[in-house]
C-alpha cells in the first residue's frame, strides 16, 4: 500500500480569455474536488494507462480490458478522514507485481493529471491571444477611421497646420 496526497491546482496566472481572474484550472474546490480526484486515480483511464505502462495484459495473459478489469478488483482506495490524503492498496500474490502497480497507479495518475492541466492552460492562453487579437483589429480599425477623417476633414486639417493662413 502507499499513501499519497492529492494536491489542488494552485494559483495560476490569469490567462482566461475573458481576463475575469479564473483559474483555467480550477475544477470546483475543496472535498469535491479531492473526491473526484480519488475516483480518478482507479478510473478506467488511469488504470488503462497502468496496464499499458506495466505490460500486464502481456504478463498476465490477458487483453487490456482484461487487465484492466483485473486491476480494479485488486485496488482499493481509502481516503484518510480530514485530509487530501489517500492510501492505495494493492492486493496481488507477488508482492513485487503489487508495489509496481501501487507505484504506477500514482506516476500514471499524475502524468494524465499533467497532460490535462497543461493542454488546460494551452487552450487557455489561445483563447486569451485570439480575444487580444480581435481587440487589436478593432483598435486598428477604429485608428485608421481616425487617421481618415483627420485627412479628409477641412476643420480638423486647419487645426494641424502651423502656419497661419493668409487673408
Amino acid at each position: 500500500s502507499m499513501r499519497i496526497e492529492i494536491k489542488q491546482p494552485g494559483e495560476q496566472i490569469d490567462i482566461t480569455a475573458s481576463g475575469a481572474g479564473v483559474n483555467p484550472l480550477a475544477l470546483g474546490g475543496g472535498n469535491a474536488y479531492i473526491a473526484t480526484q480519488f475516483e480518478a486515480l482507479v478510473s478506467q483511464r488511469n488504470l488503462r494507462h497502468v496496464a499499458e505502462k506495466l505490460s500486464l495484459p502481456k504478463e498476465w495473459g490477458t487483453t487490456l480490458d482484461g487487465a484492466v478489469a483485473e486491476l480494479m478488483g485488486r485496488i482499493k482506495i481509502k481516503p484518510v478522514e480530514g485530509t487530501s490524503m489517500v492510501d492505495i492498496i494493492v492486493t496481488h500474490p507477488n508482492a513485487q507485481t503489487a508495489c509496481a502497480v501501487c507505484a504506477q497507479v500514482t506516476s500514471s495518475y499524475r502524468e494524465i493529471r499533467d497532460r490535462e492541466e497543461t493542454q488546460k492552460i494551452h487552450d487557455a492562453i489561445a483563447d486569451r491571444k485570439e480575444v487580444l487579437e480581435q481587440s487589436a483589429a478593432k483598435l486598428d480599425r477604429k485608428a485608421e477611421n481616425v487617421r481618415y477623417h483627420i485627412a479628409n476633414s477641412k476643420y480638423l486639417a486647419g487645426m494641424w497646420t502651423n502656419a497661419p493662413e493668409s487673408s
